[in-house]
């Protein structure tokens, strides 16, 4: 959910940028030769095909005001032929309505629904060591909350809006990025006046030149590393566990479900009326314990890490009320 607003965030960016920016002539949507016939020009580069590459191309292709703009997509996999199959995916996302407004806008979520999602009504939080609880929840239970989606759906979905705007956007499957040159970042390439060219060399030995690069290449992006934007790590030492849980029919399977352990959250996520996602995140060592018992002991463990009381802290519980209490006397006294 957070990426996907993220990502409609850095949308309306680049739409500010294009926008402000001395954009190439409307000629070069036509593949220009300059010094070289492997040498050619776009207005936008996005490098990385993925989820958020996709969703970006879709968004700019969609664009009217960008509608004499040449795009390039580049995506390192071969195209996919994709069939919803019966059994569901562990990748999934909570998509929010925000989101949803988001894929709507060009026209993916209509896609995604004809294939599968399933809605959230209510979401439920709470610790394992205190009786701090949380619930989100429209008040009428009648609009939902979000909406749990698999990655490949909503991928699929999004390549079929492509196909709307492949006269505006130029898919170039099975390539991608090997080198870049960015003017006033790459050592011997001080210059950054208005007619400075971002340099692309793709694994063919072709280049393409841009006024607008986007990296959407993933966890080891080469683009960050090579505009070298400062990032901050951090090891949690977590290993997150994740399966299709099959659950009882006569509950109402419109709940998401998280709970905060000591050694990390666990949530379940609606897929349909009768599975769930399941997103266990523990400690390395349970990790590779959970994997290895015998599918009944794992259910067994995941009620257990729901409903179990052996992590209460009478402290916690304590400073939970003392909390609460300032909370309430500090509300009543603004009334």
């Amino acid at each position: 959910m957070a990426c996907a607003l993220s990502l409609r965030q850095r949308c309306f960016l680049c739409f500010a940028t294009v926008r402000s920016m001395r954009m190439l002539p409307t000629t070069s949507r036509k593949i220009q030769t300059t010094t070289s016939q492997n040498e050619e020009t776009a207005d936008i580069v996005i490098s990385g095909g993925g989820m958020v590459g996709t969703a970006m191309a879709c968004a700019l292709g969609h664009e009217e005001l960008l509608k004499d703009k040449k795009i390039v997509l580049l995506e390192a996999a071969a195209k996919k032929s994709y069939t919803v199959p019966e059994a569901f995916s562990n990748r999934t996302c909570a998509i929010s309505p925000s989101s949803v407004d988001l894929l709507s806008s060009v026209g993916a979520w209509n896609e995604v629904e004809q294939m599968r999602c399933h809605s959230v009504k209510r979401m439920q939080v709470w610790d394992s060591c205190s009786d701090s609880l949380i619930t989100f929840s429209n008040d009428n239970l009648l609009d939902d909350l979000a909406y749990i989606a698999e990655n490949d759906v909503i991928e699929e979905a999004l390549r079929r809006r492509l196909e709307a705007v492949s006269d505006r956007v130029d898919v170039r499957y099975q390539t991608s990025a090997k080198s870049f040159i960015i003017p006033g970042v790459t050592p011997g390439h001080a210059e950054t006046h208005q007619n400075s060219w971002v340099t692309v060399g793709l694994q063919d030995n072709c280049v393409l030149k841009t006024k607008l690069l986007i990296g959407a290449d993933g966890i080891f992006s080469a683009v960050r590393k090579a505009g070298e934007f400062h990032t901050i790590q951090r090891d949690y030492k977590q290993t997150a566990v994740v399966a299709t849980l099959q659950v009882d029919e006569s509950i109402d399977n419109s709940v998401a479900w998280q709970r905060f352990l000591p050694t990390g959250p666990i949530a379940m996520l609606p897929l349909s009326s009768k599975y769930c996602n399941l997103i266990w995140t523990t400690t390395p060592d349970q990790a590779r314990y959970l994997k290895e018992i015998p599918e009944e002991s794992f259910v067994d463990a995941v009620n257990d890490a729901f409903w179990h009381d052996r992590d209460r802290n009478d402290l916690v519980v304590k400073a939970g009320e003392m909390f609460q209490s300032v909370i309430n006397t500090t509300v009543q006294g603004e009334k």
